[in-house]
């Protein structure tokens, strides 16, 4: 009888204790509280200009100004007018770039061969 007894509470113990493993899972080595916030964070596409000190972005649409949390990702467009893919934190008005490219001044070009120039 106590035989069947452990035999039975043998598997309950063990699946009991398993959940709770898989409940208090620790973060991933490494990674802060800031890290796993930024993957958490929205991804947007600001387009504006590019402060001369490389530290913050300022959107041409809303007037918005952010701040670059990774400097060196925008090394070299500072002062230009930049389309920006980032990930947005609300809370601090802060970006995290994820790739740039210059915006040109004519964003429209004309073709001579449109109806507007034939006669």
């Amino acid at each position: 009888m106590t035989r069947f007894r452990l035999l039975s509470l043998a598997p309950i113990l063990l699946l009991s204790t398993l959940s709770m493993a898989q409940a208090t899972s620790p973060e991933p080595a490494g990674q802060t509280a800031r890290q796993t916030s930024w993957t958490l964070a929205r991804t947007v596409t600001i387009v504006g200009t590019i402060s001369e000190d490389g530290k913050t972005l300022l959107s041409s649409k809303t007037g918005e100004r952010w701040a670059i949390a990774n400097a060196d990702a925008v090394e070299g467009f500072e002062g230009q007018p930049v389309k920006a893919k980032c990930r947005v934190e609300r809370e601090r008005d802060e970006v995290q770039v994820l790739r740039v490219t210059v915006e040109s001044e004519a964003t429209s070009s004309a073709r001579l061969g449109d109806a507007a120039f034939r006669r």
